[in-house]
């Protein structure tokens, strides 16, 4: 749809009027999972809704502007500072997908019209499309189970040490830990990945947890990756 710059103007505008509330919605939403609590804290919070506010005034920029471009580079560039702090790429796109659900309770079924091209061009501009992350996210979630499977098959200490929640804690950490091998993978960088797995050990270690159970968990991703990509 054409739409005069009037009108592009009006709509921006409407997004602007509600980048705080959204910004402080998506960080809510995203610190409803303890481990943004554990491992950023009060401070990992103020620069979660400061991150999201220049987000959502970029995305006005760019329905103001008619065109996606500001967007498409602004997202990989806060990918890539965000992995650099031991973040993945899954993050900012759970990150994104909040902050388009907020936006449509609040904006005007025309502005939520002229923004819906932003948002996918976001989501576009730093999701993995070569071939070997395609094939491990398709998998991830049997992956996940094949993983949780044997470790709790071949030593069941973990379950009678931490219950029916070693299951679900398990399967959280696998799942992100997949995400940063994808990372290091599709974006060539290490960082990611190097930053969380000390950060993973410290927590293990402060619950009594053996580093050597995370060294299994590793084990087990790296063959399971070595399967999918075979």
């Amino acid at each position: 749809m054409i739409r005069s710059s009037g009108e592009r103007a009006r709509y921006a505008g409407e997004l602007i009027a509600n980048k705080k509330q959204i910004a402080e919605h998506v960080t809510t939403r995203m610190y409803e999972s303890p481990y943004w609590a554990l491992r950023y804290g009060a401070d990992g919070r103020r620069a979660c809704v400061r991150d999201l506010v220049k987000t959502v005034e970029i995305c006005a920029a760019a329905m103001r502007n008619g065109s996606p471009m500001i967007i498409d580079k602004h997202t990989p560039w806060l990918r890539g500072i965000l992995v650099d702090l031991g973040m993945s790429t899954v993050y900012l796109l759970q990150a994104l997908g909040y902050l388009q659900e907020h936006a449509a309770e609040l904006l005007s079924p025309e502005a939520n019209e002229a923004f819906q091209p932003i948002f996918i061009s976001s989501m576009q501009a730093i999701s993995h499309t070569d071939v070997r992350s395609k094939k491990i996210l398709e998998r991830a979630n049997q992956m996940v189970a094949n993983i949780v499977r044997t470790m709790h098959t071949v030593s069941p200490f973990w379950q009678f040490r931490f219950g029916a929640d070693a299951v679900r804690l398990c399967s959280v950490d696998i799942h992100f830990m997949i995400h940063y091998f994808v990372d290091a993978l599709a974006l060539d960088t290490k960082k990611g990945l190097l930053n969380h797995v000390p950060w993973l050990r410290g927590r293990f270690v402060t619950h009594l947890i053996t580093p050597a159970y995370l060294l299994d968990e590793l084990d087990l991703v790296q063959a399971e990756l070595g399967k999918v990509l075979t």
